[in-house]
């Protein structure tokens, strides 16, 4: 269960980052700062990342997939618990 923590951590500090990416941008917006010059750049560089992180984001998204699709179907450490707690229930 290690290697699931540490792969939840990563995530959340990758939708972190997304996040405060944004907040960024509407903090800017409410401060009145005109950012429509400014942000020209930031898609050029969007763009650029998107090309160069391409591989490493199939990567990722096929790592979360696997972990959290397939992983929890081929464990069933984690359903006998319920399924014996569900029968000691129904039969008394």
């Amino acid at each position: 269960m290690r290697d699931v923590g540490v792969a939840l951590r990563t995530l959340d500090q990758i939708l972190l980052l997304f996040a405060f990416v944004i907040l960024f941008f509407i903090s800017l917006s409410v401060f009145g700062v005109d950012i429509t010059e400014s942000l020209t750049s930031v898609y050029t560089l969007g763009i650029a990342a998107s090309f160069i992180f391409k591989n490493a984001a199939s990567n990722m998204f096929d790592a979360i997939m696997f972990l959290f699709v397939s992983q929890c179907a081929r464990s069933p450490n984690l359903i006998s618990p319920l399924l014996t707690l569900f029968e000691s229930i129904r039969y008394r």
